[in-house]
């Protein structure tokens, strides 16, 4: 649980606001308030009594950054290598991170997370969104997962990530592994925890579960989180089993939409860009995860450019 005091003043440090415009600010103080940012202000015009001080000079202070596409168990294993050199990325799955999620237990869940978190705390990112996999351990491990944030006193918004690669009983257990978390957050209203609903792929995931897996997700009134195009044989199974490309499937289970993230983005035509963009579905790039995995480079500014009207 956090120890954060009640009353907390930084001062000293030149903030930047990374806000719509972007400040910076010399000569001005912060002032948190339990879990708010309650003033920004002159240093002399902050109420000082009964706070922590905190001087920052000789640094910046900047708001929180968000991850908002991360597997913490991967964490964990930095640096680990493949069990057997890799041409594809289907075989960087299989040799490396597809054998590391089958070993997880319960505790290792707990425990990657701390890892993550301590990590992010250190690099200044305060939220993270994370997608999780151990198909040997699927039931309860969001709570093993949420109990390391809690812990951490950072936010994060946690899914399992539901695949058909490891038979029809794990793809259950996934399911309802989501739904149960997503239920627990509604319970609970823990603002340092939310619920998104997990999937991994298009490639990994048959009809009737994706089926499935949206029903459950329409009907419980949540985002989704997926990885989408992140290599090209994503988009070449698609189109060979579903006669279609990965977004415009995902468009046709109502996967889309201003609640759900699609990961990494890499292959995408134009149209699926506009789709995108459309349905104001969140798109987030992994450029380091992109390299490490050799799957190329998205077009981010592609993305950020309005189309001709």
């Amino acid at each position: 649980m956090s120890t954060t005091p009640s009353r907390l003043v930084i001062d000293g440090g030149v903030i930047a606001t990374l806000g719509e415009p972007n400040r910076v600010l010399e000569g001005h103080a912060l002032l948190v308030e339990g879990d708010r940012i309650a003033a920004l202000a002159p240093r002399t015009e902050v109420n000082r009594d009964g706070a922590e001080v905190i001087d920052a000079t000789g640094k910046l202070v900047l708001p929180g950054f968000i991850n908002a596409h991360m597997h913490f168990y991967s964490t964990l294993v930095r640096g680990l290598g493949k069990a057997r050199p890799s041409a594809s990325f289907n075989e960087v799955l299989q040799h490396l991170w597809w054998r590391l999620d089958r070993q997880l237990t319960l505790e290792d869940c707990h425990i990657s997370a701390l890892v993550a978190l301590i990590a992010a705390i250190r690099h200044g990112t305060t939220t993270l969104i994370d997608h999780h996999a151990s198909p040997h351990a699927v039931r309860g491990s969001l709570d093993a997962i949420a109990r390391a944030v809690r812990e951490s006193g950072l936010r994060a918004s946690l899914c399992y990530e539901l695949s058909d690669r490891d038979g029809g009983t794990v793809a259950r257990e996934g399911i309802e592994e989501n739904v149960a978390w997503i239920r627990a957050c509604r319970a609970d209203r823990d603002e340092q925890l939310k619920a998104l609903f997990g999937l991994h792929a298009s490639f990994t995931i048959g009809d009737a579960t994706l089926e499935e897996a949206a029903r459950a997700g329409h009907d419980l009134g949540v985002g989704f989180h997926v990885h989408t195009a992140e290599a090209a044989s994503d988009q070449e199974a698609c189109q060979h089993e579903h006669g279609s490309r990965v977004v415009e499937r995902f468009a046709r289970f109502g996967i889309l939409g201003d609640r759900t993230i699609c990961a990494h983005g890499v292959h995408l035509s134009e149209r699926e860009l506009e789709m995108l963009a459309e349905t104001r579905t969140a798109v987030v790039h992994n450029p380091q995860s992109n390299m490490n995995n050799a799957v190329g480079v998205a077009d981010p500014p592609w993305c950020t450019t309005p189309s001709p009207t």
